[in-house]
């Protein structure tokens, strides 16, 4: 328990460190704070005026974006903490997030290693503290820690055989519904081979209830909210570190070209994911979720690097395989260290091209990992070795 206090306090040095250093009135998570501010004087935060007129008040320098590019009900959730001043506000996020992402890694560690988890506890989290989505998720005040612990919880109550309440948690990953398109449409598929139909009717009682929270919010909403995605996809296309980002990139910022063959190669993915599917439809809830995160990371057209904060859980799955087919500890260990490096080479690179495109090869990498280690064709060449010789 005190190493528990130990830790919040921690991270709550950390958030007023972070708040004095950023400038919270140009941060990301002033949009949040605005939509909580506009929405309890029941005006609309995709009205442009009343949007821009918001951050002129606060006295924003930077006008991000001409609405709120979230559905309302996270506007709804936001209402509390927008009670608060914007610098106490930002702070609580920063360390909420913080708290969210440590008690996220250290379930994940010790229901998949068990007894094994003291020997992995450190290196991995070194692997969570060094992975660079985090720092951009926290110095812009994101919601990317929310969704990750959604993801978990949703595992944790899987786990307790709760289907149904793990599918209505789930449901809330719709705050974001760049990642939660691609990410419940790979998970229903697995639902639907599994027939785990009451995990699907947790997803959609919850869609349902948050629509219906948004209706008597403001009945016209989710037209307004259409126009705002529609113009912001237009407007940042191809710079998304996600697989149209990479081939924006190859193909020098063809459009058509772009669309034809990231749709080529999400179309690809799919078949391998429901062949993968159908070989294994025992497999455990974690595999299928893991592998659904890193697919969706990869083939969403609109994403950040901070968004990348979930792949903890298909990494952490991926460090748990590799323990289970007996790979050497230091390359277990390492594992999650050796994507931070990868991730700091993409990083490199990048400011060269003054681009995030290539941080689509993190979510690449990982979803090739997971073909890999989950396939039934698939064996340790150590314990191949070794059959081999007796």
């Amino acid at each position: 328990m005190l190493f528990f206090f130990l830790i919040c306090g921690l991270f709550w040095f950390v958030s007023v460190k972070i708040v004095s250093y950023v400038d919270t009135v140009d941060s990301d998570f002033f949009s949040f704070w605005l939509s909580g501010k506009v929405i309890q004087k029941g005006l609309s935060p995709y009205n442009e005026q009343v949007w821009i007129e918001g951050h002129y008040i606060y006295d924003a320098d930077w006008v991000s974006d001409k609405a709120f590019l979230y559905p309302i009900y996270l506007a709804l959730f936001m209402i509390p903490i927008s009670h608060f001043e914007l610098n106490i506000s930002y702070g609580i996020w920063v360390w909420f997030s913080q708290l969210l992402i440590f008690l996220c890694g250290f379930y994940l560690i010790i229901s998949t290693l068990s007894h094994r988890s003291r020997y992995f506890l450190f290196p991995i989290f070194a692997g969570i503290i060094l992975f660079r989505p985090l720092f951009p998720l926290l110095l812009n005040g994101q919601i990317a820690a929310l969704l990750l612990f959604i993801l978990v919880l949703s595992l944790y109550l899987i786990k307790k055989h709760l289907d149904f309440l793990g599918g209505l948690t789930l449901s809330l990953l719709s705050i974001k519904p760049n990642i939660a398109i691609p990410l419940l449409f790979f998970i229903s598929i697995y639902l639907l081979a599994t027939k785990r139909y009451q995990f699907l009717l947790g997803i959609v009682v919850g869609l349902l209830s948050l629509f219906f929270l948004a209706w008597m919010a403001q009945p016209d909403w989710f037209i307004d909210y259409f126009y705002v995605l529609v113009s912001k996809q237009t407007g940042t296309f191809g710079y998304s570190p996600s697989i149209w980002g990479i081939v924006f990139l190859i193909t020098r910022g063809k459009i058509e070209s772009t669309i034809t063959i990231s749709i080529f190669f999400c179309f690809i993915v799919l078949i391998y994911y429901i062949r993968s599917i159908l070989i294994n439809k025992e497999q455990d809830p974690f595999q299928a979720i893991s592998l659904s995160i890193a697919i969706a990371v990869f083939i969403t057209p609109y994403i950040w690097p901070y968004d990348q904060i979930i792949l903890i859980v298909p990494i952490i799955f991926i460090i748990a395989n590799l323990i289970k087919k007996r790979f050497p500890y230091l390359f277990c260990a390492t594992f999650f260290l050796l994507i931070d490096l990868f991730s700091l080479i993409i990083l490199l690179y990048s400011q060269q091209l003054q681009k995030e495109n290539l941080q689509a090869l993190i979510p690449m990498t990982l979803i090739i990992f997971l073909f890999i280690l989950t396939s039934p064709e698939i064996r340790n060449p150590i314990q191949q070795v070794t059959k081999t010789q007796s």
